[in-house]
């Protein structure tokens, strides 16, 4: 088998930290963008304080298709976020393992 990435590590990690910090700014993007939603609306946050069982079981079934529909959009983004991370390793791989050309 060989050591494929003898040499290469340091290229390797480093094309991978640079995708994670870029996942890791857009999730801190994401998480601002929600949290100023909800923080600009603080009157809608008391009225989870009187949630009662029967309350939280109608928010459900009211939402049900909402939250369904959430978490296949999230399945699907976590897909194509894995697919983004992983291609440029497999290209690296690839190119690691070519057959060697002679010109």
């Amino acid at each position: 088998m060989g050591d494929f990435s003898y040499g290469h590590a340091a290229k390797m990690f480093l094309v991978f930290l640079a995708l994670g910090i870029g996942l890791l700014l857009a999730e801190v993007a994401f998480g601002m963008s929600v949290g100023v939603g909800v923080l600009s609306h603080p009157a809608s946050l008391a009225s989870w304080g009187t949630l009662t069982p029967d309350s939280f079981n109608a928010v459900v079934r009211r939402f049900g298709p909402v939250i369904s529909a959430a978490v296949v959009a999230a399945a699907v983004i976590s897909m194509a976020v894995h697919a983004i991370l992983l291609a440029p390793l497999a290209q690296i791989y690839r190119e690691l393992t070519a057959e060697p050309t002679v010109t």
